[in-house]
């Protein structure tokens, strides 16, 4: 059995491969519902941390405290999203590519937020900041 059907049978909590097939119609579905359901809830939750009207560190905090939180909830369709998804067909990636910039740019615009308020140096890479974060969180969560 390949890797991806390893994580799908153990995510969905089914006995075999062939029980896949009676709530999917190919693993590509499979696979890509695996990966939205790790990676949606950690959107939607970083979206109520930008709009929020804390400071920098505080939201900098919840980002982190979140993003390990999702590890906790949802830890196999997040290893999934993070180990896999590349193995779907482009169609398969677009909302997935989506939600997973949305959560960057959102972070980068608190890093922004930062920058503006002079907590931050104003020569800070926002982008790389936010990507730095997202890569050790990911390291932790794993």
């Amino acid at each position: 059995m390949d890797r991806q059907w390893f994580w799908l049978v153990i995510i969905a909590g089914l006995n075999s491969v062939i029980s896949l097939y009676y709530y999917f119609k190919s693993k590509e579905e499979a696979l890509g519902e695996v990966c939205l359901f790790g990676i949606e809830e950690y959107v939607h939750r970083m979206q109520d941390i930008a709009a929020s009207d804390q400071p920098f560190e505080a939201k900098l905090m919840a980002t982190v405290s979140s993003h390990l939180s999702s590890y906790r909830e949802r830890n196999e369709a997040l290893k999934v999203y993070n180990d896999e998804r590349l193995y779907l067909p482009e169609e398969r990636r677009t909302k997935l590519k989506q939600l997973g910039s949305q959560y960057r740019r959102q972070l980068e615009g608190i890093f922004e937020q930062g920058k503006a308020s002079g907590v931050l140096r104003p020569s800070l890479d926002c982008h790389f900041a936010a990507q730095a974060v997202i890569g050790l969180c990911n390291a932790w969560g794993d």
